[in-house]
């Protein structure tokens, strides 16, 4: 696995049904016009923390982190505010980072699987 840079900068991940329902709650109340809503998950991680929780969920333990240089302009840190949509629209994000990660990992396995039958036939 690819970390460039030394894998301090942090993000702020956020499972895509916990985006997608706070953008319809706000949709839906006048609570929210006029304000800026930031939407997040309230928990900042490192792309060092990331590299590892990919390596758990995909039970890779052993594999390999190499460091590369980090592309200039990279933003070193994106962590979302989100008291605003907790206060305006009761936000609260339901999915952790381990479990959006492990939902995510399991539907493309699916997916996967799901192609491999619809195409049996391979290209060469």
């Amino acid at each position: 696995m690819i970390v460039f840079g030394d894998g301090i900068p942090g993000r702020d991940f956020t499972y895509m049904s916990d985006t997608a329902v706070a953008i319809l709650v706000a949709g839906c109340s006048d609570d929210g016009v006029g304000e800026t809503i930031n939407l997040g998950s309230g928990f900042e991680m490192s792309i060092n923390g990331l590299a590892l929780e990919v390596r758990q969920v995909l039970q890779l333990r052993n594999a390999p982190i190499e460091h590369i240089e980090q592309p200039p302009g990279d933003v070193l840190r994106l962590f979302a505010d989100i008291g605003n949509a907790r206060q305006l629209l009761r936000y609260q994000p339901a999915i952790s980072f381990p479990e959006g990660l492990a939902r995510l990992h399991r539907a493309s396995r699916h997916r996967q699987r799901s192609a491999a039958l619809a195409m049996p036939w391979s290209f060469t």
